[in-house]
C-alpha cells in the first residue's frame, strides 16, 4: 500500500510542476507553451521551480521527484509544437481570452502554502502566484457565478494582495 501512495503522490506532484510552470508563467508572458520554452531562461526557470516542488516533496511525504526527470518531461512534451506546444495553459485562456479569475491559488498557491507548512521555502511560487493575481487586478477580472440557469459575472471586488491566501 505504502508503494501505491508514493506513486499516487509522485504522479501528483509531477502534474503539480508541469501545470504550476506552464499555467502561471504562460499567462504572464502571453505566449503558448512552445513559445515560453523557446527562451533561453526557460530552462533555468522550470528547473528552479521544480527543485522547490521537490523539496517539499521530500520533506512532507518523503516522496524523492528526479527534477532533471521532470524538467526533460516538461521540455520534451510541453515545448513541442507537434505535439501541445501551440497549446496555451487554461489559465491563459481564462484571464486573457476570458477576462476570468484564475486558479493560481490552487495550483501555485498550493505549493506556497505546503512549503509554509513544512518549513520549506518557494519564492519562485509565492513571486508567480502574485504577479497572476496583479495581472487579475489590472485587467479587472471577473468570476463566473453560476445562479440557477443563469451565469452572471461579478468583479471581484477583494483587495488581494496576492499573499492573504498564504495564512
Amino acid at each position: 500500500m505504502q508503494a501505491i501512495l508514493k506513486i499516487f503522490y509522485f504522479a501528483i506532484y509531477k502534474k503539480a510542476c508541469v501545470n504550476g510552470t506552464m499555467n502561471g508563467l504562460c499567462t504572464i508572458l502571453m505566449s503558448n507553451m512552445y513559445e515560453f520554452g523557446s527562451t533561453t531562461t526557460a530552462h533555468l526557470i522550470v528547473e528552479k521551480y521544480c527543485e522547490r516542488i521537490f523539496r517539499s516533496c521530500k520533506k512532507m511525504k518523503n516522496i524523492l521527484l528526479n527534477v532533471s526527470e521532470i524538467v526533460d518531461f516538461i521540455e520534451t512534451n510541453c515545448y513541442n509544437r507537434e505535439t501541445i506546444g501551440l497549446h496555451h495553459p487554461s489559465m491563459y485562456q481564462d484571464l486573457n481570452e476570458n477576462n476570468r479569475l484564475t486558479e493560481i491559488d490552487y495550483i501555485n498557491g498550493a505549493v506556497v502554502r505546503k512549503g509554509q507548512k513544512y518549513g520549506v521555502p518557494t519564492p519562485y511560487c509565492e513571486f508567480l502566484t502574485a504577479l497572476v493575481h496583479c495581472k487579475e487586478q489590472i485587467l479587472g477580472a471577473k468570476i463566473a457565478q453560476i445562479r440557477g440557469d443563469k451565469t452572471m459575472e461579478a468583479t471581484s471586488k477583494t483587495k488581494n494582495d496576492g499573499f492573504s491566501f498564504y495564512q
